[in-house]
């Protein structure tokens, strides 16, 4: 398929849906696929932090012992530093 015909082909498209005539640029064929390419990343990340959630849901750990034992690491690294200076 030649670029000239998608280019057609995009244009008559898009004069249907709005009814009127646009003037294509190769910056405005870029812009848009720029702005779709956004989208998808957009919907990528979310579905990505959905899924990061998932995971850590089906792991079944109870968040105190997590984060008991994460204080408890804060506790002795403040504690060491205290030692070393004193």
């Amino acid at each position: 398929m030649n670029t000239s015909n998608v280019y057609s082909e995009i244009r008559s498209i898009i004069a249907r849906i709005f009814k009127c005539r646009i003037l294509f640029s190769i910056s405005l064929i870029c812009a848009l696929f720029l702005f779709m390419g956004g989208i998808q990343l957009l919907c990528l990340s979310i579905i990505g932090s959905y899924l990061a959630h998932i995971y850590d849901e089906v792991k079944r750990r109870p968040p105190y012992i997590v984060e008991k034992e994460h204080i408890d690491r804060i506790v002795n690294v403040v504690a060491d530093a205290i030692r070393k200076h004193a």
